[in-house]
C-alpha cells in the first residue's frame, strides 16, 4: 500500500529537530504539517488533515505535556496513530505513552531509516484497523437479519444514533436478540477500537461493590453493557446515577474518569423498567429506548434466519448441505412457538446441521405446522394449510394483492374471497 503523499503532524517545539525530522519526511514523498505546541497540533489534528502524528513528550512552550495531549488526540481522532519522540524520557513514561494509545516511542537521536520505517508501519498498521473495523461493521449489520417493520426500524435507529452520546435502554423478551443490538451498537459507535463489557448485579454480596468499579474502570472510552438492570438493587442503582452524574468516582482508592458508551438491556417491559428503576437512572439510559420484539410478532423474519442460521453453522460444522433441499421441510418451523425466539431458532438449526453430519434421524419439533395438520381431519387441514400459504405470501408482498395473486397464479377475485374468509 502506498502511503507516499499522505500529511504527517510533525509537533515539536526544537525548531531544529522539528526541521530535521519534516526533511526527512519530505524527502520521502510525505506532506508535512509542523506546529511548535501541543494547543496548535490538536487543532491540526481536529481539522482531519493529518494520517499520522509525531508528538515530542516534553515541549517547554505548553502547560500539559504530550502525554496528556497524547489522550486528547486518541479520544478524537483513535485511528490516527501517534508516534510519540522524546531525547529523556524514563521507561515508566515510555509505558505510559504506550498504555494510552501511543503507535511507538522513538528516542532521540534517531536515525532516518528507523524514523521511515516506523512511520511506513503506523500507516499501514493503521488502514489495516480501518479495514478490520469496516468488516467487523458488516458482519455485525449482516447478523441481525430482518426486514420486518420492527427490526427496520431498529436497525435505522442504530445507525443513526450509535456514534452520538446518547444512551440506550434496550428491551425484550428471553432470546430476542438484545446482546446482538448491544454489540452492534458498540461496533458502529466510536468505542469500537475499546473493548465490551458486561456488568450484572442482581444481589449484594461483600465484592460487588468493587467489582463494580473495578468493571467500570476497565470499559472507559469503550462500552458497558448492564444487564437486567431494573433488577439491580436500589442502592447499586444509585451508585451508578452517581459515577453518570459526576463522570468520576472515588471508591476504595479507585478513581474513574473519561466517557463511556452506557447501554441497559432487561427482559423486562419498558413500563415495567420504569417502575422498578430510580426515575432518574431510567432518564439517563433511556436517550434512546428499542425494544425487540419477539419472533410470534416478526414471524416474516424467521424464513431469513432459518437460511442465515442454516449457512453459519454448515461453515462452523464443514459440512454442505444444499439449503434448497430442505428448505420447505424447515420453513415448516415458521409457525412454532418459538418460547425462547432466536435462541431457541439457532439451537434448533445447530442440533439439525449436527444431526445430519453424524447421519441421525432427523427429529422436526412436535409442533411443527406439518405435525399438527397431519393429525386434523382432511378439512380442517386444508383449511389452515390455505390460511397459511396466503398469510405466507401476504408477508412477502404486503402492500400487494397484484403480486399475491401472479406468485400463487390464483386470480384476484378467489383471492380476494379466500382472505375475506380467513381474516
Amino acid at each position: 500500500m502506498n502511503h507516499k503523499h499522505d500529511s504527517i503532524l510533525v509537533a515539536d517545539d526544537d525548531y531544529d529537530i522539528r526541521e530535521l525530522i519534516s526533511g526527512i519526511l519530505e524527502s520521502a514523498g510525505y506532506k508535512v504539517l509542523k506546529c511548535a505546541t501541543s494547543v496548535e497540533a490538536l487543532e491540526i489534528v481536529e481539522s482531519g488533515t493529518v494520517k499520522l502524528a509525531l508528538l515530542d513528550i516534553w515541549m517547554e512552550s505548553d502547560e500539559e505535556d504530550g502525554i496528556v495531549a497524547l489522550k486528547r488526540i486518541k479520544k478524537m481522532v483513535p485511528l490516527v496513530p501517534v508516534i510519540m519522540i522524546s531525547g529523556h524520557a524514563s521507561p515508566e513514561i515510555s509505558a505510559l505513552a504506550m498504555k494510552f494509545g501511543a503507535y511507538d516511542f522513538l528516542e532521540k537521536p534517531f536515525r532516518r531509516e528507523k524514523l521511515l520505517l516506523t512511520v511506513r508501519r503506523a500507516l499501514e498498521s493503521s488502514e489495516l484497523t480501518k479495514a478490520n473495523i469496516l468488516l467487523k461493521k458488516r458482519e455485525a449489520e449482516n447478523s441481525f437479519i430482518g426486514n420486518s417493520k420492527e427490526i427496520v426500524k431498529i436497525k435505522k435507529l442504530i445507525n443513526k444514533h450509535a456514534n452520538s452520546d446518547g444512551r440506550f435502554m434496550i428491551t425484550g423478551a428471553i432470546g430476542t436478540g438484545k446482546t446482538l443490538v448491544s454489540q452492534l451498537i458498540h461496533i458502529l459507535s466510536d468505542c469500537e477500537l475499546h473493548k465490551l463489557y458486561h456488568l450484572k448485579i442482581l444481589k449484594s454480596e461483600s465484592n460487588t461493590e468493587k467489582a463494580l468499579y473495578e468493571t467500570w474502570q476497565k470499559a472507559v472510552g469503550g462500552t458497558l453493557i448492564i444487564e437486567e438492570i431494573d433488577k439491580m438493587p436500589l442502592e447499586y442503582q444509585k451508585k451508578i446515577l452517581n459515577i453518570i452524574n459526576a463522570q468520576y468516582a472515588r471508591d476504595a482508592a479507585i478513581e474513574m474518569q473519561g466517557d463511556i458508551k452506557l447501554i441497559g438491556n432487561s427482559r423486562s417491559t419498558e413500563e415495567e423498567c420504569r417502575n422498578n428503576m430510580l426515575p432518574d437512572l431510567y432518564a439517563r439510559l433511556a436517550t434512546f429506548t428499542i425494544h425487540i420484539p419477539p419472533l410470534s410478532a416478526r414471524k416474516g423474519d424467521i424464513p431469513s434466519l432459518i437460511e442465515y442460521f442454516w449457512h453459519y453453522f454448515s461453515d462452523q460444522y464443514n459440512a454442505n448441505f444444499d439449503f434448497s433441499q430442505y428448505k420447505g421441510l424447515l420453513l415448516e418451523m415458521q409457525d412454532r412457538n418459538w418460547r425462547c425466539n432466536i435462541r431457541e431458532l439457532r439451537h434448533k438449526i445447530e442440533e439439525i446441521i449436527i444431526a445430519l453430519s453424524s447421519n441421525s434421524t432427523l427429529k422436526m419439533p412436535e409442533d411443527t405446522f406439518l405435525s399438527v395438520i397431519l393429525k386434523q381431519n382432511y378439512k380442517e387441514a386444508k383449511k389452515n394449510f390455505e390460511k397459511l400459504y396466503f398469510q405466507h405470501h401476504l408477508n412477502i408482498h404486503p402492500n400487494s394483492l397484484s403480486k399475491v395473486a401472479e406468485c400463487t397464479k390464483v386470480d384476484r377475485v378467489t383471492l380476494y374471497r379466500k382472505l375475506k374468509e380467513f381474516m
